[in-house]
């Protein structure tokens, strides 16, 4: 009877140590799959930031001039006086009412040179610039007229949708009338060209004319 323990004993050893040689076989292809799939992530990590590279080297050399030194250097004090005399004719006083006579103006001197056809690119970008200036005053000055019940408004009526009422109103009293659409298409393009601008207007210098329709 002992011997045949031994026998089973002795017997069973191979298959004991064909599993392990089964189970390291199993843990090494593991390895090699998670080798293959840890590579693949990453060169396609590396293609995904050259196609990325790729895009932003070609989006900026649509945004920015070629010859935006020389044209910043050229032209940056006739700007700069174009952007002086804009800021005067569209600030507003602080404590203005919604329904003052200097908020139409201020749209209106806007207008003027956005619609204007002879407006360098640049003085219409400015312009759009002090849009977006006048939309964020008038928004608080709206905001605080209702709070204080200085004026009513229908629920569900938002403050930015006042300050459009406004400009379209001071459209209406001018001879260029536009629709709301052309109202809401300036406030779109006010947005792009202020992202542009950044601290300063004057860096719209380096920007070609196919920024505005990035």
């Amino acid at each position: 009877m002992g011997r045949n323990t031994a026998d089973r004993q002795k017997g069973g050893r191979p298959s004991s140590s064909a599993g392990t040689a089964l189970s390291g076989c199993k843990q090494q292809s593991q390895i090699h799959d998670s080798k293959s799939q840890s590579t693949k992530k990453s060169v396609q990590g590396l293609d995904k930031k050259h196609k990325r590279a790729t895009r932003l080297e070609s989006l900026s050399n649509r945004l920015i001039r070629r010859d935006a030194i020389e044209c910043f250097a050229n032209n940056c004090e006739k700007i700069w006086e174009d952007w002086t005399s804009l800021l005067r004719k569209t600030t507003l006083p602080p404590n203005i009412t919604s329904s003052d006579t200097r908020v139409v103006a201020a749209f209106r001197a806007v207008d003027n040179v956005i619609s204007e056809n002879q407006s360098a690119c640049v003085l219409r970008w400015l312009a759009y610039v002090r849009l977006m200036a006048l939309f964020h005053s008038l928004r608080h000055v709206v905001r605080a007229e209702r709070e204080n019940e200085e004026t009513y408004r229908g629920r569900g009526d938002r403050d930015i949708s006042a300050v459009i009422n406004i400009y379209e109103n001071a459209q209406r009293s001018s001879d260029r009338r536009g629709s709301r659409g052309v109202i809401l298409k300036h406030r779109r393009i006010g947005k792009r060209v202020e992202s542009l601008a950044g601290p300063s207007p004057l860096f719209l210098l380096i920007y070609s004319d196919e920024a505005e329709a990035v």
